[in-house]
């Protein structure tokens, strides 16, 4: 996908249609929820980078009873398992009570996808995407745009300031991503 079309995605999701014509400068303001997320993101990095063993832990546990208390009240999937189980997101004490829980596999993934998919996450801000499928057919699921990318490109420009990167250096980075037919490569330039 070209760059433009990058453009016009995030103008459409960011911007009321009456602004579509605006120039590319109001990219930075299109992305604002974008880099917010970023900046938010590059703050917890710089903070928990020297937590204790313990307070690792306590944020762990405190992510999952979050990300439990998410799927009982947002994946139709995950809500029907926890009533056939009679149980609920409160249940889960410790580590050691996810040996109850079925693990989620590739069968399920592929035949109630749209089970899995979070309620309170709009169409829009969807993103499909399935595996390499190495080990097979690959699988596909969704992710949310704005959060997924801004948590990646924290943690990656992270990592990389630590060697020198600075926000708005050049760069270029080779990876495994699906660009349109008949091209080898594509530029995005709004990252």
């Amino acid at each position: 996908m070209a760059w433009k079309d990058n453009v016009k995605k995030w103008l459409a999701v960011y911007l009321p249609d009456e602004w579509m014509g605006l120039s590319c400068r109001l990219v930075m303001f299109a992305r604002y929820p974008f880099w917010s997320k970023v900046q938010k993101w590059r703050k917890f990095l710089s903070q928990s980078q020297h937590w204790s063993e313990d307070e690792l832990l306590s944020y762990q546990w405190a992510q999952i009873k979050e990300l439990l208390y998410h799927a009982y009240e947002n994946i139709p999937y995950y809500r029907k398992l926890f009533r056939e189980m009679d149980a609920h997101h409160e249940d889960f004490r410790e580590f050691g009570d996810f040996e109850k829980f079925p693990q989620l596999n590739k069968t399920v993934l592929q035949e109630r996808l749209e089970d899995i998919v979070a309620s309170n996450c709009p169409p829009h801000r969807r993103v499909y995407t399935t595996t390499g499928g190495s080990m097979g057919i690959p699988v596909g699921m969704y992710f949310d745009k704005v959060d997924s990318e801004a948590k990646e490109w924290a943690f990656i420009t992270t990592l990389w300031q630590r060697v020198g990167y600075r926000d708005g250096d050049r760069i270029a980075v080779l990876r495994g991503y699906v660009v349109s037919k008949g091209q080898i490569w594509e530029r995005d330039s709004l990252s």
